[in-house]
């Protein structure tokens, strides 16, 4: 094997990494004539009802992206991206060629943090982030172009908590929503191993009595008995726990809506995610709720029934005032809880390199 083909597998490798909607891992990579082009698996698509015009997709996709770009910076060289979609392939989400300069050495940096990143969902201590993380965090945003908006006010985490708990519920008593999350969840250790995607119920960091109800609402009858029981003010009860157990609330948004600006957003959210990596900072992503929210905001709730989207409408209206500094036409990338709290027990896996990886150009659509 050449040394550019080992270049390349640790690119992808390094690239794999990236977090995605339920870990559904959308992407295939093809190794052309010296560039590496990423790209739209859409047999991996899982939630469509989540991933809102694929934005979703796109935002993991350009999260495998910075992946990419910062492990290169690690290896002493440059990526260069031109964003894709084109119109004769909108799969093809970017074309990436690397140079032999140095990569920018904040890049570099972070590079050691790649395969550290991860999901933890522990409780940590409500302990107010630091000024100097609080303005990294926001500089990793602002790189690549996009802004980080904080809350940290204990007194709105109540009102925070009735927007994810309410919204969770919804997510759960919905018909087509609950399948949708079931299907992602992953139940026992060989189905863990075996698929190489999906949510492990081991990274979900609950106890043992959590984790035999979630087993009994994974029939969706017994959900929708257990919600006209009131079960849905659990989900509040629980968020307004995670959040007196966080040190801030955050969102990472893009000045736009479209696929390309979710490509974009994607190397925001995982920048940001580094840096909270590099920084200690527990990282535990609220993805439902943040595209629930856009199918209402941009889509006008197509998809879900009547009664969810006015529930999901009054939300957003709430969300709106608690983040007024938001521009209402900027895309919402990433909702998610910052803490410090002890390392998480679990991680998701990942298909390996050779599942992803081919070589020679993308196949015509």
């Amino acid at each position: 094997m050449s040394n550019h083909s080992d270049f390349i597998r640790s690119m992808v490798a390094a690239a794999i990494t990236a977090p995605s909607g339920g870990n559904n891992q959308p992407w295939r990579f093809y190794s052309d004539a010296g560039s590496l082009y990423v790209v739209n698996d859409r047999s991996r698509a899982s939630s469509p009802t989540l991933d809102v015009g694929e934005r979703a997709t796109y935002a993991a996709l350009g999260a495998a992206v910075e992946c990419i770009c910062v492990a290169s910076a690690g290896a002493g060289r440059t990526a260069n991206v031109r964003w894709l979609p084109v119109a004769e392939d909108p799969r093809i989400a970017a074309k990436i060629d690397f140079s032999d300069s140095p990569g920018g050495p904040s890049d570099a940096a972070l590079s050691s943090y790649i395969d550290a990143r991860l999901t933890n969902r522990r409780p940590g201590r409500p302990e107010p982030i630091a000024a100097d993380q609080l303005a990294a965090l926001r500089d990793a945003a602002a790189a690549r172009g996009g802004q980080m908006h904080v809350c940290g006010d204990q007194a709105r985490f109540d009102e925070l908590a009735e927007i994810l708990g309410v919204s969770d519920g919804l997510r759960m008593f919905s018909a087509a929503l609950h399948g949708e999350m079931m299907s992602e969840l992953r139940w026992t250790r060989k189905d863990v191993e075996t698929t190489r995607d999906g949510i492990d119920l081991a990274t979900l960091e609950i106890s043992g009595g959590q984790r035999q109800m979630i087993k009994m609402m994974r029939r969706f009858g017994v959900a929708r008995f257990m919600g006209k029981l009131g079960a849905g003010k659990a989900f509040i009860a629980g968020a307004r726990q995670l959040l007196a157990a966080s040190s801030a609330f955050a969102v990472v948004t893009v000045p736009g809506h479209g696929l390309a600006d979710y490509l974009q957003g994607g190397r925001a959210m995982q920048r940001v995610w580094l840096t909270a990596t590099s920084l200690g900072l527990s990282f535990q992503p609220l993805a439902a709720v943040t595209y629930l929210f856009m199918r209402v905001r941009f889509f006008g709730g197509e998809g879900l029934p009547p009664a969810s989207v006015e529930t999901l409408r009054r939300l957003l209206d709430r969300f709106d005032r608690l983040f007024p500094e938001i521009d209402h036409d900027h895309g919402h990338v990433l909702y998610f809880r910052l803490a410090h709290a002890e390392p998480a027990t679990a991680r998701s896996l990942r298909r390996p390199v050779e599942a992803v990886l081919a070589e020679g150009p993308p196949p015509r659509p």
